[in-house]
């Protein structure tokens, strides 16, 4: 029972973004189940799936056989099987209870939270860059997180924007890796990933970068590193996978640092700029952001 609930659980879901899909193509993404709402598509699905698994169920042979008289005479014995009922009721509404009791405390903590200013954070070993409230057209989008900060740093000619982002417990609509977060923020643009980089000490500040690249032609690379609990990473997969893992046990708290710098003269000067900045300063910014859910909570 267990194997064919799984199996259609993956059927079924991949039976539905199948159909979005292709609803979504053959519309030019104008369809209702694309442009509107898919969520109660997905219960309809579910239920009809559902009664495929009742019916399955029913239909398997028994491994045991049975006494019929025995069995007779145990369920005369017992009469109205009312206690059955009621646990199974029980449980069927302890799940909607449940979830909704988080949404709510995610709701609550989304509304409590502030903004934690990076230009407040003492940076070891980064005295020579001078931090500055953020002037620029680069705000990342990272919908419900608990707290941000944008901040500037300047050494001479060299200019790199740091933003970070808190989530002190993620959520459907508040997540860290979603297709609404964008690390390029609104600014209209091509963002192409370029590939990882490390540098510090024994290389162990580690960051993933992206060239951004306008319409006009004004370039900028972009460094981000995410933070689950207190372990660092540097893909999407990965992380998402620990905080699922993680959250099995515990609440763990979710951040991203992001870097920028602009290609001024060229985008080697941006890169050079970003890894000294990172070298000094990544990890204390990594700490702050995860140190924020703390002052939160």
């Amino acid at each position: 029972l267990i194997a064919i609930g799984g199996g259609l659980a993956l059927l079924s879901n991949w039976l539905r973004v199948f159909i979005i899909v292709i609803a979504g193509h053959l519309s030019e993404m104008d369809h209702y189940l694309v442009r509107v709402d898919h969520y109660n598509f997905g219960w309809v699905l579910y239920a009809f799936v559902l009664a495929l698994f009742f019916y399955i169920a029913r239909k398997l042979p028994q491994a045991a056989a049975r006494n019929d008289q025995a069995e007779a005479a145990v369920t005369s014995s017992q009469g109205p099987r009312v206690l059955p009922a009621v646990a199974a009721i029980a449980a069927i509404a302890l799940g909607p209870l449940l979830a909704g009791n988080f949404r709510l405390a995610g709701d609550d903590a989304a509304t409590s939270a502030g903004t934690v200013g990076v230009a407040r954070i003492d940076l070891k070993g980064a005295s020579e860059w001078q931090a500055a409230p953020a002037i620029g057209d680069w705000v990342p989008e990272f919908p419900g997180a608990d707290a941000e900060s944008l901040v500037e740093f300047s050494r001479g000619n060299e200019r790199v924007t740091a933003y970070t982002a808190t989530y002190l417990r993620q959520v459907q609509g508040r997540e860290l890796i979603g297709h609404k977060s964008r690390i390029e923020g609104r600014s209209e643009g091509r963002l192409a990933r370029t590939g990882s980089w490390s540098t510090g000490r024994d290389a162990a500040v580690r960051a993933m970068e992206a060239e951004w690249r306008s319409a006009a032609g004004a370039r900028a690379l972009i460094w981000w590193t995410y933070r689950i609990g207190s372990r660092d990473f540097t893909s999407d997969l990965p992380a998402q996978i620990w905080y699922g893992v993680a959250s099995l046990w515990s609440d763990p708290v979710s951040a991203i640092v992001a870097l920028r710098s602009e290609c001024r003269p060229d985008c080697e000067h941006a890169r050079l700029a970003l890894q000294d900045f990172a070298a000094v300063a990544l990890p204390d910014l990594l700490v702050a952001a995860s140190r924020t859910g703390d002052r939160l909570e």
